[in-house]
């Protein structure tokens, strides 16, 4: 099956020299390739991590993000892509390299496949990352499905060098919980329901900000078919 992108893109080739900023996380290297995420009912059990992660290993050690969003019924990458573009209006953002980051899918370590945001690179923005694979996206009940890491990123200085760091906490609302909330309010006319997993760790950024999810997961519904 080919596999096509939205055709908005955001950011520079230049821009990849932007450094992300990586949450500090005290924790043993425990793999995180098998935690079940929800049951298909008829028998399928994908599995998904909470988080997405720095390195190819997928452990307790090297998490970044919490999976915020899990597009499901017709998630093919490019469509799950192109919804966004359509409805939420943030663009593809494959160009800017925010930085790679990897998931925890059904046994495998898998990086990133797509990577969407309302504004450039060098900008505050929310940014959301999201994979989807052929072979390991399935589930009978579910169908194609894709998880997402939505997150408001701000732009920081940290030792000299321009970054992304999490909007912290504040009022018990984190960077996390705002881009999840606004991208599915951007998509009122989709089918979407909230389910609390409990991925709450607070991540730590470079400027010392404390940032944690509430830890709902919002299920959104897409359609078999591009927009």
């Amino acid at each position: 099956m080919s596999r096509r992108r939205a055709k908005v893109r955001f950011g520079s080739v230049a821009a990849m020299f932007l450094l992300t900023c990586g949450a500090v996380v005290a924790a043993l290297a425990v793999p995180e390739t098998s935690r079940p995420q929800f049951d298909g009912g008829n028998g399928g059990q994908p599995n998904m991590g909470l988080y997405t992660h720095s390195t190819g290993g997928c452990t307790t050690s090297d998490r970044v993000d919490p999976v915020g969003t899990v597009f499901y019924g017709g998630a093919y990458d490019w469509y799950t892509g192109n919804s966004i573009v359509a409805h939420a209006g943030w663009g593809d953002t494959v160009l800017d390299a925010g930085g790679n980051q990897t998931f925890a899918v059904s046994g495998y370590c898998v990086t990133q496949t797509g990577s969407y945001a309302d504004n450039n690179v060098w900008n505050d923005r929310n940014h959301i990352r999201t994979y989807w694979n052929y072979n390991l996206s399935y589930d009978p009940s579910y169908s194609w499905w894709s998880p997402g890491s939505p997150h408001f990123e701000v732009i920081v200085t940290c030792g000299g060098q321009t970054r992304h760091a999490i909007r912290q906490t504040i009022n018990g609302s984190s960077g996390f919980d705002l881009a999840r909330a606004r991208l599915a309010n951007l998509m009122p006319h989709t089918p979407n329901y909230a389910v609390g997993y409990g991925n709450t760790q607070t991540m730590w950024q470079c400027t010392g900000w404390g940032a944690a999810s509430q830890g709902w997961i919002r299920f959104i519904y897409q359609h078999a078919s591009p927009h």
